[in-house]
């Protein structure tokens, strides 16, 4: 049986798939400010909202791309490791 999770470990996991799953491939509009250049992550949320995969305004992100993307986000809140 695996061991139960934090309340933050869970949000850390949670922040780290919102974030590593889409990436920006061409400059992102919002109003009249840019929101993500290219290459940079996009949260699930916002794909979900503004439809940006049906725009062709971001990429999935898989594989090896996926675990640095998801390694590199910070997480906020976190306990230290043990």
């Amino acid at each position: 049986m695996a061991a139960k999770k934090s309340p933050e470990q869970e949000r850390a996991d949670q922040e780290a798939a919102e974030y590593s799953t889409w990436r920006a491939v061409a400059p992102i509009p919002y109003g009249n400010t840019l929101a993500f250049q290219p290459g940079a992550p996009v949260p699930v949320s916002h794909v979900e909202a503004y439809k940006y995969d049906e725009q062709g305004l971001v990429e999935r992100v898989r594989g090896e791309d996926r675990q640095q993307a998801a390694a590199a986000t910070p997480a906020t809140n976190a306990a230290p490791a043990e």
